[in-house]
């Protein structure tokens, strides 16, 4: 706490001495200088040329003086009534406004001796060139040959932007000279260190810092990171490895110590283009023409840059980027809403110019922040940095990669082109009911190792493989995005495809064969089919043979009457035909046949089971689906190649009138009372942990109620009494056990 108000005392002491310092100089004017410039002639300021407006620091002890009159005024000493006090070491700003119609150069000295004379290097200490507001900021140096709590004379000249630059003493050609007092002040705060390079990514070996360290430091110590270090204000550093490096700067006064570190602050390489053997310049900048912002692949390489005011600009040290030859990349410009031509040029033969075979890349005439896609060709000169040149003109310039900018502009930017692997998979789709689906890696481009993720991290470190060719049990049924990354010496690439697994280890049916179809033709195929809970569209017949037994599957109850929709093309004459392997011995019998229809869209009936056979009940059965050519004379055979349409498999339970058989799980399953009202306790056994769900189904095997349950208390509380009297079975199961229950509703 002493501490703290110790401060709090220095620092009140220091505001009131630097106000009574300001107050104490107020009547004061500085010494009078050894010359005093003349006024420009009369007839030489046709323009407006002069001193229209001065500001220096800011507050009560700053000033602005907007002056009027301008060079018709001639030389004006406001030394005594326009003043500012500033402290020694701080940055203070500065803004002199000069003819509003041409540009003007500005000088400004002070007389930091206070002996009247202006040097007219040493003392001066802003400089502005060609503009028409001329705004900075200046430091001046603790030193002792500064003179302080004096006020001193601040010259300020100007002159039009083809004249000679004005000196102390001389009197302006076109424009005008006023002069103003300043106070410094001495400063007792010690050093707030800062400091900035002009480009933090460099090719260049050579680094320029700048120190914009505040309060006046009388020392410094620079740590450059790569174990040397410099004593110079404003050092410049040649690094001699390529690398990212931290620096650091420490910096003393007579008032204390500060230091400021920057962690890998710079960046020197030398992946660098082919020095080009031409830069194009822009001959008349007007109107906001030029690139502001390139979007290359989608953030692959964005850059935000300046319009054509600043001319060619050169970005290929700090814009480096990679893509693969063949692929195909988004780009989109930013023109600034106005209609442009643009051109995109890549050195695909290293030779510095653009005028190589193929390397005008994209031409886009008037148009308005414009996107394209860009293909990237093949080069020799692989993994090796290009040049690519973005020009925008106004529409109808007929410039080219060298010349001919009229009022746009040129961006260089790095470029490497490289030959990864175009990664590429294929999968099995005919087993995936007990979740193993095998994969095989069928990129190009010489991939020399690969790296899968199946998208499962339910499955651990199972999720992962580098063989070519690996197998995945997945952990549930769902669809996975599974993820192939393929590399060689030139680089890596990936590809996503999603894998669709219905894994139900209850409907674990391998096909007995496999159709071969000859060709593959939509207009023979098989568009929808619904039978029970079966309502699966397939109008993707992109498949001559698909698997959807583990996900499209329903029961069907012996003895009872069940109606088939199949959907094909409305304009061919079809036939469908459909059977189930009823005594599962995975084969499909004349008599196994339960369905055929010759029609140009639905095919609709219904059937009775059995037919002509004992079917294999409450076992889950093969079902196969077949369109072909009506025309054939012969109905093909389940297993029969044929020329044209489709085969799709399904799944089927056959029922007992009773509905779903009981098991051995079902003696742990506890429902009292039964008979009941329909309203009952249901106890189940630990195996149904967290959620479970529960069935019910008729005494015919339909689904009549669901629910999901909790298994959070050991009985559960079941209301069904909406449901008319008879004879049920309660399915209970999760996804890994299954239980069947009867009870009476009465």
């Amino acid at each position: 706490m002493p501490k703290v108000s110790t401060l709090l005392l220095k620092l009140s002491f220091l505001v009131l001495t630097f106000s009574l310092l300001n107050h104490s100089v107020l009547g004061q004017c500085p010494v009078p200088n050894s010359c005093t410039p003349g006024s420009a002639p009369g007839s030489s300021f046709p323009f407006g040329m002069g001193i229209y407006n001065v500001s220096v620091g800011s507050g009560a002890n700053g000033f602005s003086n907007p002056t009027t009159g301008g060079a018709s005024a001639g030389y004006q000493d406001y030394s005594c009534t326009q003043k500012a006090t500033i402290l020694e070491g701080v940055s203070t700003a500065i803004s002199v406004t000069t003819n509003p119609n041409a540009n003007e150069n500005v000088r400004v000295w002070l007389d930091l001796d206070n002996n009247g004379v202006f040097n007219n290097t040493t003392e001066l200490i802003f400089s502005s060139v060609n503009a028409k507001v001329h705004t900075g900021s200046f430091i001046i140096p603790a030193s002792a040959a500064v003179v302080k709590n004096t006020v001193l004379r601040l010259r300020i000249s100007a002159d039009n932007f083809s004249s000679a630059f004005p000196t102390p003493c001389s009197t302006p050609a076109y424009s005008q000279v006023e002069d103003y007092g300043l106070t410094i002040v001495p400063n007792t705060n010690k050093p707030a260190v800062a400091f900035s390079v002009n480009n933090q990514v460099t090719c260049s070996p050579t680094v320029q810092f700048q120190n914009l360290t505040q309060n006046g430091a009388t020392s410094y110590l620079w740590h450059f990171g790569d174990g040397t270090t410099s004593t110079a204000a404003n050092p410049s550093h040649t690094y001699v490895a390529t690398g990212t490096y931290t620096v650091k700067l420490k910096a003393c006064n007579a008032n204390g110590c500060d230091s400021l570190t920057r962690t890998n602050y710079i960046t020197y390489h030398n992946t660098s283009p082919t020095i080009t053997n031409c830069i194009p310049v822009t001959q008349n900048y007007c109107c906001g023409y030029g690139i502001t912002n390139i979007n290359f692949g989608n953030g692959l390489m964005v850059n935000n840059s300046a319009d054509g005011s600043v001319g060619y600009e050169d970005f290929t040290c700090s814009k480096i980027f990679t893509v693969s030859s063949g692929k195909t990349y988004p780009i989109a410009f930013n023109t600034g809403n106005i209609l442009q031509d643009v051109k995109l040029y890549i050195d695909l033969n290293n030779d510095g110019a653009f005028t190589g075979p193929n390397e005008t890349i994209l031409q886009l005439f008037g148009q308005v922040n414009p996107v394209a896609n860009i293909s990237i060709p093949t080069t020799p000169f692989l993994n090796v940095p290009l040049r690519m040149r973005i020009i925008s003109d106004v529409p109808g310039s007929m410039f080219n990669s060298c010349s001919g900018i009229q009022l746009g502009q040129a961006e260089d930017y790095t470029i490497r082109i490289s030959e990864p692997p175009f990664p590429a998979f294929t999968f099995s789709a005919q087993t995936l009911c007990d979740g193993i689906v095998s994969f095989s890696e069928s990129s190009i481009r010489n991939p020399t190792s690969r790296f899968w993720n199946f998208g499962d991290t339910a499955s651990g470190p199972a999720n992962y493989s580098t063989l070519q060719q690996p197998t995945h049990t997945f952990s549930n049924a769902g669809i996975y995005y599974v993820t192939l990354k393929s590399c060689n010496s030139q680089g890596c690439d990936s590809i996503s495809l999603p894998v669709n697994v219905g894994k139900n280890l209850s409907i674990n049916l391998p096909p007995v064969c496999i159709p071969f179809i000859n060709f593959n033709r939509s207009r023979f195929a098989i568009s929808k089919v619904q039978l029970g809970n079966i309502n699966n569209n397939t109008s993707d017949s992109s498949h001559t043979y698909f698997n959807y037994a583990c996900n499209n599957f329903t029961n069907l109850v012996y003895g009872g009457n069940h109606q088939i929709s199949i959907l094909t093309h409305p304009s061919e004459w079809i036939l469908v035909q459909v059977w189930i392997d009823m005594d599962n011995d995975g084969d499909f019998h004349t008599l196994e046949r339960v369905f055929m229809s010759y029609s140009t869209y639905n095919h609709y009936s219904s059937f009775t089971l059995p037919i002509g056979a004992n079917p294999i009940r409450n076992t889950y059965l093969r079902m196969r689906v077949r369109s072909s050519d009506a025309r054939l004379v012969t109905p093909p055979l389940p297993c029969d190649n044929i020329n044209v349409g489709e085969t799709e498999d399904y799944a089927v339970m056959i029922l007992d009138p009773t509905g779903i058989p009981e098991n051995n799980l079902s003696n742990s399953i506890k429902i009292f009372p039964n008979p009941n009202n329909g309203t009952f306790s249901l106890e189940t056994p630990t195996v149904f942990k967290e959620h479970f769900q529960l069935e019910l189904h008729n005494h015919i095997g339909q689904k009549v109620a669901e629910l999901e349950l909790k298994n959070a208390e050991p009985k559960t509380q079941i209301d069904l009494s909406f449901l008319p009297k008879g004879i049920y079975l309660v399915r209970v199961f999760n996804k890994a056990e299954s239980a069947v229950k009867k009870i009476v509703i009465h």
